[in-house]
Protein backbone atom coordinates (compact mmCIF):
# COMPACT_ATOMS: atom_id res chain seq x y z
CA UNK A 1 0.00 0.00 0.00
CA UNK A 2 1.44 3.52 -1.12
CA UNK A 3 0.08 6.55 0.42
CA UNK A 4 1.02 10.09 -0.95
CA UNK A 5 1.92 11.95 2.35
CA UNK A 6 0.14 15.71 2.87
CA UNK A 7 -1.15 15.48 -0.51
CA UNK A 8 -4.07 17.60 0.68
CA UNK A 9 -1.98 20.61 0.46
CA UNK A 10 -0.86 19.99 -2.92
CA UNK A 11 -4.55 21.27 -3.84
CA UNK A 12 -5.07 23.03 -1.33
CA UNK A 13 -2.04 25.40 -2.44
CA UNK A 14 -2.05 24.74 -6.00
CA UNK A 15 -5.21 23.35 -7.07
CA UNK A 16 -7.19 20.36 -7.80
CA UNK A 17 -5.61 20.44 -11.59
CA UNK A 18 -1.84 20.51 -10.21
CA UNK A 19 -3.28 17.13 -8.12
CA UNK A 20 -4.54 15.58 -10.92
CA UNK A 21 -1.22 16.25 -12.79
CA UNK A 22 0.69 14.88 -9.68
CA UNK A 23 -1.28 12.07 -9.60
CA UNK A 24 -1.01 11.02 -12.91
CA UNK A 25 3.16 12.02 -12.50
CA UNK A 26 3.47 9.69 -9.96
CA UNK A 27 1.52 6.87 -11.33
CA UNK A 28 3.59 7.07 -14.12
CA UNK A 29 6.63 6.88 -12.01
CA UNK A 30 5.69 3.80 -9.91
CA UNK A 31 4.94 2.45 -13.29
CA UNK A 32 8.19 2.86 -14.30
CA UNK A 33 9.89 1.07 -11.26
CA UNK A 34 7.89 -1.63 -10.86
CA UNK A 35 8.79 -5.02 -12.57
CA UNK A 36 6.50 -5.79 -15.38
CA UNK A 37 5.10 -9.03 -13.57
CA UNK A 38 3.84 -6.37 -10.79
CA UNK A 39 0.69 -4.47 -10.79
CA UNK A 40 -0.08 -1.37 -10.04
CA UNK A 41 -3.78 -0.51 -8.85
CA UNK A 42 -5.06 3.41 -7.83
CA UNK A 43 -7.30 1.86 -4.43
CA UNK A 44 -8.31 5.80 -4.37
CA UNK A 45 -7.70 9.47 -3.75
CA UNK A 46 -4.35 9.38 -2.91
CA UNK A 47 -3.46 5.39 -2.44
CA UNK A 48 -1.48 3.04 -4.67
CA UNK A 49 -1.42 -0.40 -4.00
CA UNK A 50 1.44 -2.81 -6.01
CA UNK A 51 0.98 -6.19 -6.15
CA UNK A 52 3.88 -8.32 -6.70
CA UNK A 53 3.97 -12.32 -7.44
CA UNK A 54 6.14 -14.45 -6.30
CA UNK A 55 7.52 -11.93 -3.50
CA UNK A 56 9.22 -12.44 -0.55
CA UNK A 57 9.83 -9.79 2.47
CA UNK A 58 13.45 -8.85 1.49
CA UNK A 59 12.46 -8.24 -2.34
CA UNK A 60 9.53 -6.51 -1.34
CA UNK A 61 11.13 -4.08 1.08
CA UNK A 62 14.06 -3.28 -1.48
CA UNK A 63 11.38 -2.21 -4.20
CA UNK A 64 9.49 -0.63 -1.92
CA UNK A 65 12.28 1.44 -0.80
CA UNK A 66 12.96 2.32 -4.03
CA UNK A 67 9.58 3.42 -5.28
CA UNK A 68 9.68 5.45 -2.25
CA UNK A 69 12.87 7.12 -3.47
CA UNK A 70 11.77 7.47 -7.04
CA UNK A 71 8.70 9.52 -5.73
CA UNK A 72 10.47 11.22 -3.23
CA UNK A 73 13.37 12.43 -6.02
CA UNK A 74 10.44 13.42 -8.47
CA UNK A 75 9.94 16.62 -9.30
CA UNK A 76 6.76 17.68 -11.05
CA UNK A 77 7.06 20.99 -13.15
CA UNK A 78 3.63 22.75 -13.37
CA UNK A 79 3.40 26.77 -14.59
CA UNK A 80 6.99 27.47 -12.95
CA UNK A 81 6.33 25.69 -9.86
CA UNK A 82 8.31 22.19 -9.20
CA UNK A 83 6.02 20.20 -6.23
CA UNK A 84 7.98 17.79 -4.58
CA UNK A 85 5.97 14.69 -2.70
CA UNK A 86 6.44 12.02 -0.50
CA UNK A 87 5.03 8.81 0.47
CA UNK A 88 4.46 5.97 3.41
CA UNK A 89 4.55 2.29 2.41
CA UNK A 90 3.34 -0.49 3.90
CA UNK A 91 4.21 -3.98 3.17
CA UNK A 92 2.79 -7.41 3.52
CA UNK A 93 3.53 -10.34 1.95
CA UNK A 94 2.18 -14.17 2.16
CA UNK A 95 4.29 -16.93 3.04
CA UNK A 96 4.90 -19.73 0.61
CA UNK A 97 2.75 -22.14 2.19
CA UNK A 98 -0.25 -24.46 1.20
CA UNK A 99 -2.25 -22.48 3.46
CA UNK A 100 -5.38 -20.23 1.98
CA UNK A 101 -4.80 -16.26 3.20
CA UNK A 102 -7.88 -14.32 4.31
CA UNK A 103 -7.14 -11.57 1.66
CA UNK A 104 -8.97 -8.86 4.22
CA UNK A 105 -6.76 -9.62 7.00
CA UNK A 106 -3.55 -9.32 4.68
CA UNK A 107 -5.49 -5.72 3.02
CA UNK A 108 -5.34 -4.92 6.71
CA UNK A 109 -2.05 -5.90 7.73
CA UNK A 110 -0.37 -3.57 4.63
CA UNK A 111 -2.69 -1.13 5.92
CA UNK A 112 -1.73 -0.96 9.17
CA UNK A 113 1.87 -1.35 8.13
CA UNK A 114 1.16 1.56 5.92
CA UNK A 115 -0.07 4.10 8.91
CA UNK A 116 3.13 2.52 11.05
CA UNK A 117 4.83 4.50 8.63
CA UNK A 118 2.92 7.39 8.84
CA UNK A 119 3.15 7.27 12.65
CA UNK A 120 6.82 6.90 11.94
CA UNK A 121 7.05 10.41 10.53
CA UNK A 122 6.02 9.44 7.07
CA UNK A 123 8.06 8.97 4.02
CA UNK A 124 9.34 5.41 5.11
CA UNK A 125 8.63 2.09 4.38
CA UNK A 126 6.70 -1.02 6.78
CA UNK A 127 6.39 -4.37 6.64
CA UNK A 128 3.69 -5.56 8.95
CA UNK A 129 5.92 -8.01 10.57
CA UNK A 130 7.96 -5.26 11.67
CA UNK A 131 4.41 -3.73 14.10
CA UNK A 132 2.81 -4.92 16.64
CA UNK A 133 0.79 -8.16 15.11
CA UNK A 134 -1.64 -8.90 18.39
CA UNK A 135 -2.59 -4.94 17.50
CA UNK A 136 -3.42 -6.25 14.12
CA UNK A 137 -5.24 -9.50 14.89
CA UNK A 138 -7.49 -7.90 17.92
CA UNK A 139 -8.47 -4.89 14.99
CA UNK A 140 -9.26 -7.59 12.24
CA UNK A 141 -11.68 -8.88 14.87
CA UNK A 142 -14.05 -5.95 14.99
Amino acid sequence: MIDLDHFKVVNDIHGHYAGDVSLQSIARELQRNIRKTDLLCRVGGEEFAVICKHTGEESAMALSEKLRQSVEDLEISLDGNIIRITTSIGIATIPESDKPVNKDYFFLCADRALYSSKAAGRNKVTHCHHIDMDAIRILSEI
